[in-house]
């Protein structure tokens, strides 16, 4: 034997081992049946039949990868095989990758149009075409052309997908579920479309079927984190805490080896059951772990929990026991990250950022202190240097959301909006449309009117977590902004579905905009008493916008008879005297919201909404000084409102008390830098009176996030910044629609002026600078000098 098998040639050996494999797969042993074809391949690597055999069987086994690259080899030596083509087509068809599918169908085609499967392709194609070319009798065509294959073969998953996707351009999502259930019979294990038969059934609200469903997604994909995230959404949104708590408990792990396991199910237990449940979880897990490391870290979270819930001192001490002589680790840096968000919110900046350049000293790469220091680069308006960080962290965590979203605030800071709108895109694709990510983005459109572009994206969210507030709030303001009055019922009816409190309240205020918005007002007012009287005039919401509606609609005298038969049941309700008040006020009734102000005021004088109504009030009527003392009175015993306290600050620059105004901006920016009014005001006021070139720089730096913004005043900003670094191009690109949009605003007109004036365009200048000065006879601020300068230069 040994003699004869010497003998063999390659091919024979091959034809060996291909027949053996075939044996083994009678027998359905399909692992030997692979390992005999790779036997073969060693032989004769052109062994067509063995090579196909070994493709299916990888297609087969969802290894599509393998069967991808299998199926090519086959074409490139026997590019005539249909049944290789046809599935190489179908395979792109499932990546969507078009050009793929487009080249290897095309050649299946020509091969045999008559297969079904090659038809099938055919169809898919066509209604690719179609669609592209917005061509509905072409696509109607196709969709046709599908339904006769599945006649003819069900199984054809090429011809279903074109049947699916027809269905779902038409929002059929009842009848697109019956479709994936039938292409589900043949392909059981489809990822595709057994995470499209997920989102069809959160689509219809169908909870329990969801969690079949998502259940067998994670047993089909246990590492992918996303379905796993969804199911325990599921639980929680199905109000099965204890299934959720014993799904995460099934996953973790021994208390000595898995911390990260086991700090999911604490995580669990505090949002469902309260931080005592959470405690004492972590009690358990520490004595569990004994003295093995993840006790520490147990030991850390459990005085997080302690600090969260008041007892601060003594948790950053617990902190920084359990640090004292550790090595350094992955885990002592995550411990010393928390330490450091601690230090952070205690208001000790310096400390925490000790602790984060420690950690980033001995980890250069550690993602969580890059995401920190990050955040800390972006508010003191070093939007280079933090990308810089986190395109280290993005390196480390590729697909790390938060990061992504970190560099669009970086790029925003910087005023690259494009880059900003292409990481925020980012961040929704990596998180498979997750709710944060995808609010966050839509947030960023809908500022800038794109709202369609935001719709789609809140409609794929819906998808995932279809009892998202946030989704749903704003996908109902967009339909409501567009009438789309069937699509926002479609968010009331989920919202009342959900029926928490909030929901609750959020469906109300939007049935009675489809109303309002329909000019059904009187319907849309029963709707609202109807809401008030089920609640014994409880729901204040529901009486707000009552009243408001009721104005704006001019009937003045219904809404002040409401709000006294409300006041008559709540005589010391103040929104609702706030209310009365302030209608009062735009009947012109003057005096006697004056007095509803005061009398609140006098027994209450921390009503920021009362103080600021009335210091507008004196302001209207001439009152400027009591307006003032009114203003610096209250900020002594409210001496945290930001509000308050922008008005002292603009009150000290009209007063030209320039650097206390400056003092107040930066105290306001350093609170919050990302609020861009102040940041406006302090730029322009270190624009406007400072003249040093770090006083410039720093301008520059903070104003650089106006780019592209439509706010006149922030254009002023941004465009005389420009011109005093010597772009006076670049800022007459600013400067002239905010004159143009603010023409009687002096100085705005005076730094268009000085700046045509440097441009060479003397008439245009003289004229801008005379107007600036004629309007600005009573002041003696920095811009009048700068525009009389240039006048007389001219």
């Amino acid at each position: 034997m040994l003699l004869l098998a010497g003998c063999q040639s390659e091919e024979e050996k091959a034809e060996e081992f291909y027949q053996s494999a075939l044996t083994y797969l009678e027998q359905q042993d399909v692992e030997r049946s692979l390992i005999e074809l790779r036997n073969v391949f060693i032989h004769d690597g052109h062994h067509k039949d063995a090579r196909m055999l070994y493709a299916r069987l990888q297609q087969e086994r969802g290894n599509t990868t393998e069967a991808y690259g299998q199926y090519l080899r086959l074409i490139e030596q026997y590019p005539d095989i249909v049944e290789a083509r046809e599935a190489l087509a179908g395979m792109a068809l499932e990546r969507r990758n078009w050009d793929e599918a487009t080249r290897h169908g095309e050649a299946a085609i020509a091969l045999d149009p008559t297969r079904i499967g090659t038809r099938a392709i055919a169809t898919a194609l066509q209604y690719r075409s179609a669609t592209l070319a917005r061509d509905p009798e072409a696509q109607a065509t196709a969709v046709a052309a599908a339904k006769a294959v599945l006649d003819e073969d069900p199984s054809q998953s090429a011809a279903r997908r074109v049947v699916i996707d027809a269905l779902l351009m038409e929002n059929d999502a009842e009848a697109a579920l019956t479709q994936v259930d039938k292409v589900l019979e043949y392909t059981p294990n489809s990822g595709e479309f057994n995470m499209l038969r997920g989102q069809l059934l959160a689509q219809l609200n169908r909870a329990e079927a969801l969690g079949d469903q998502l259940r067998k997604l994670y047993e089909l994909f246990p590492e992918n984190e996303a379905i796993r995230a969804d199911l325990i959404r599921w639980y929680l949104n199905t109000q099965d805490f204890d299934g959720a708590e014993g799904f995460l408990r099934s996953e973790a792990g021994a208390p000595d080896e898995d911390t990260t396991g086991n700090l999911t199910v604490v995580d669990l237990l505090r949002r469902t059951q309260g931080s005592e449940a959470a405690a004492a979880e972590l009690d358990r897990l520490i004595e569990a772990a004994g003295e093995s490391a993840p006790a520490d870290l147990y030991r850390a979270m459990r005085a997080s929990i302690d600090f969260d819930s008041g007892s601060r001192d003594s948790a950053i001490a617990a902190i920084r026991a359990v640090l004292d002589g550790a090595e350094a680790n992955d885990q002592t840096h995550r411990i010393r990250i928390i330490l450091a968000r601690m230090l952070a919110v205690t208001g000790n900046p310096v400390g925490a950022r000790e602790q984060v350049e420690q950690v980033l000293a001995e980890d250069h790469g550690n993602v969580d202190a890059l995401k920190m220091r990050a955040a800390w680069l972006v508010a003191d308006d070093r939007p280079g240097d933090a990308v810089i960080d986190l395109r280290t962290a993005l390196d480390q965590a590729p697909r790390d959301s938060s990061i992504l979203m970190l560099m669009a605030d970086a790029f925003l800071r910087d005023g690259s909006e494009a880059l900003a709108q292409e990481r925020l895109s980012m961040a929704v694709q990596v998180s498979e449309n997750g709710a944060q990510e995808s609010v966050t983005y839509a947030r960023f459109l809908i500022a800038r009117n794109r709202l369609q572009q935001a719709e789609t994206v809140l409609t794929s969210a819906r998808q995932r977590a279809p009892q998202n507030i946030e989704v749903l709030r704003l996908l109902g303001d967009i339909y409501l902004r567009q009438q789309k009055w069937p699509q926002a019922q479609g968010v009331i009816d989920a919202l009342r579905d959900i029926a928490t409190p909030q929901a609750v309240e959020l469906s109300r205020v939007y049935q009675s905009g489809i109303l309002l918005g329909q000019n059904r007002i009187d319907e849309g007012l029963d709707y609202l008493r109807a809401q008030i009287d089920a609640e014994n005039g409880g729901n204040l919401g529901a009486v707000i916008q009552l009243v408001r509606t009721q104005v704006i609609t001019g009937r003045f005298d219904e809404a002040l008879g409401f709000i006294d038969a409300e006041l008559a049941k709540t005589p010391d309700s103040i929104p609702l005297q706030l209310l009365n008040a302030n209608i009062f006020a735009l009947q012109g009734d003057l005096t006697r919201a004056e007095t509803i102000y005061r009398d609140l005021l006098s027994r209450q004088p921390d009503i920021e909404p009362a103080i600021l109504q009335l210091q507008a009030l004196l302001r209207a009527t001439d009152r400027s000084a009591e307006a003032e003392t009114l203003v610096t009175d209250s900020i002594k015993v409210l001496p945290g409102s930001r509000r308050l306290r922008l008005l002292e600050a603009n009150r000290l620059e009209q007063t030209e008390q320039y650097e206390k105004a400056i003092a107040l901006y930066e105290q306001l920016y350093e609170e919050q830098s990302s609020d861009v009014v102040v940041a406006n005001n302090l730029a322009s006021m270190l624009s406007n009176y400072r003249d040093t070139p770090e006083d410039l720089d720093r301008a520059y730096a903070i104003a650089r996030r106006l780019t592209g913004t439509q706010v006149p005043a922030f254009r002023d900003t941004l465009g005389w910044i420009l011109f005093l670094r010597g772009d006076t191009q670049a800022g007459l690109e600013h400067l002239q629609p905010a004159a143009e949009a603010m023409p009687e605003e002096a100085s705005v007109i005076a730094h268009l002026g000085v700046a045509l004036a440097a441009a060479g365009r003397t008439e245009d200048a003289r004229d801008s600078l005379q107007r600036a000065l004629d309007m600005a006879k009573d002041t003696d601020a920095v811009w009048k000098t700068r525009a009389m300068e240039a006048l007389e230069q001219l």
